[in-house]
């Protein structure tokens, strides 16, 4: 099998908004288990990432206007308390379009604290919306409340489950280790982001 350290994955999610390359077939060089090790080992370094910053850290986003092939770029002006969020809702997304095409309970999605600012464009193929304004602690638990618990509900799957395509609109019908795919390649994304928005000169000290 493939590992995903040795991928370029943010390559390979270009290739998949252009339908350059088939999610499924992509899938299938990867094991669930590296698919699995792969986002537990982002989701770990992204909580560590947030979890102590301050409010101006959190409230903190990259200047100018997004460009790029993403057509879902407004992520790129979201701040990093938006890009935390995202990425948590995002994994009960995928959970939720897995459960429900296997005929499995649905989890239920968090909803945003009282006074958060919403933000994102509906339709986007890697889940959608971000809020503003979560402490650094309360992103971290979020995203790994919401990480454990898709975890445990895809280790829990029977192997001939893997197979069994549940729709995903936009890409049609994907195989168990398509949605992976799609999450691993999410993480990588927004883990980059985070970590450039960190590197920027003007990224508050505290």
């Amino acid at each position: 099998m493939t590992s995903l350290h040795s991928t370029d994955l943010t390559e390979l999610a270009r290739q998949f908004f252009a339908r350059e390359r088939s999610i499924n077939e992509t899938a299938a060089e990867y094991s669930r288990e590296d698919l699995c090790a792969f986002s537990k080992e982002m989701s770990a370094e992204m909580e560590a990432l947030v979890r102590d910053m301050t409010p101006a850290q959190v409230g903190y986003r990259l200047p100018g206007k997004p460009s790029g092939w993403d057509a879902s770029g407004d992520e790129a002006e979201f701040d990093v308390s938006q890009i935390v969020t995202h990425v948590a809702v995002s994994v009960t997304f995928y959970w939720f379009g897995i459960a429900r095409g296997l005929g499995h309970p649905r989890p239920r999605f968090a909803r945003a604290p009282m006074g958060a600012t919403v933000t994102g464009r509906t339709g986007s193929v890697l889940g959608r919306g971000g809020w503003s304004g979560v402490p650094g602690s309360e992103l971290a638990t979020l995203l790994h409340d919401n990480m454990h618990g898709f975890m445990e509900y895809i280790e829990s799957l029977p192997n001939e489950m893997l197979q069994t395509k549940t729709v995903y609109e936009g890409y049609g019908e994907l195989t168990v280790n398509g949605w992976l795919l799609l999450l691993a390649a999410h993480f990588d994304l927004h883990l980059k982001q985070l970590k450039e928005m960190q590197a920027q000169n003007d990224f508050p000290t505290q």
